[in-house]
């Protein structure tokens, strides 16, 4: 499915896993997609090549999906966290977003909270929102179940 949408006059960059294919936002936007990537994996692309990631007033960001049952949430959170304050750093004056982790089909909450805390999109949505502090989550999990 191809979603577009428009804004004004704004520089903007959309990077995540595979789930922003084919998200297009118009000739001011960036969209970088990187299947299969985690965290700590795209901090480390961003970090490597700065330039590319820098000089937008909009940076939205939608990773985390692939970490779920990777390690212990508390450590993505914290990956999570670090790579919004570089790009924030990166991007100064920019408005910078975060996406809620959306649940792996496998794994129903019903399973992931009891026995498999590490797997759970929801725990983990919960622990950004309260971890991070941001105002700029954006949520996607309540409407995606």
């Amino acid at each position: 499915t191809m979603m577009t949408h428009g804004f004004t006059n704004e520089k903007i960059l959309l990077i995540g896993d595979s789930i922003t294919r084919d998200i297009q936002l118009g000739k001011d936007a960036k969209v970088l997609t990187f299947p299969g990537i985690n965290v700590s994996r795209l901090a480390a692309k961003v970090r490597k090549d700065v330039d590319s990631y820098s000089g937008f007033d909009i940076v939205v960001v939608l990773v985390g999906a692939n970490n779920l049952g990777t390690k212990n949430i508390m450590e993505v959170v914290e990956d999570h966290r670090e790579l919004l304050i570089f790009l924030q750093d990166k991007n100064p004056g920019a408005s910078i977003y975060t996406c809620e982790v959306l649940p792996r089909k496998r794994w129903t909450r019903e399973v992931e909270v009891d026995a498999h805390p590490n797997k759970c999109a929801s725990v983990y949505n919960e622990i950004l929102h309260s971890e991070i502090g941001m105002p700029n989550i954006v949520p996607l999990y309540d409407d995606f179940m």
